[in-house]
C-alpha cells in the first residue's frame, strides 16, 4: 500500500487541479441535489408542523382547564369603562358649536 502523505509523490497542483475539474463536471449535479434536499427538509417540517400534533387528548383538556381557571373576570372594572364609553358617547351626541376664536372663553 502506498504512502498517501509521501512528500516525493504528493503533488498538490495535480490533486487540485483534479479536484476542480471534479468541481466543474458536477457541479450542476450538486446544486440539484442540494436544492431537493432543502425542498425536502421543507415539506418534512411543514407535514410536522401542520398534521403531527404533539400534544395528546388528555394534555389538550388540561391545558384548557387551566386557561378557564386563570381568566378572572373583572365586573366591577368593566362596568366602569362601558359608563366612561357611554359617557363620551353622550358627550359627542350633544350640539357641536364651532369656535372662531379660540383666545375667547367658550360661550353658548
Amino acid at each position: 500500500m502506498k504512502n498517501l502523505f509521501n512528500k516525493k509523490e504528493l503533488n498538490l497542483k495535480k490533486i487540485s487541479l483534479k479536484a476542480f475539474n471534479f468541481w466543474v463536471s458536477h457541479r450542476v449535479i450538486f446544486f440539484i441535489l442540494i436544492l431537493l434536499a432543502v425542498f425536502g427538509l421543507g415539506l418534512y417540517f411543514s407535514y410536522k408542523n401542520l398534521y403531527k400534533d404533539p400534544w395528546n387528548e388528555e394534555k389538550r383538556n388540561q391545558y384548557i382547564s387551566t386557561q378557564r381557571k386563570e381568566i378572572n373576570f373583572q365586573e366591577e372594572n368593566f362596568k366602569q369603562a362601558v359608563e366612561e364609553i357611554e359617557e363620551k358617547e353622550k358627550n359627542y351626541q350633544g350640539d357641536f358649536y364651532p369656535i372662531n376664536d379660540i383666545f375667547s372663553p367658550l360661550e353658548k
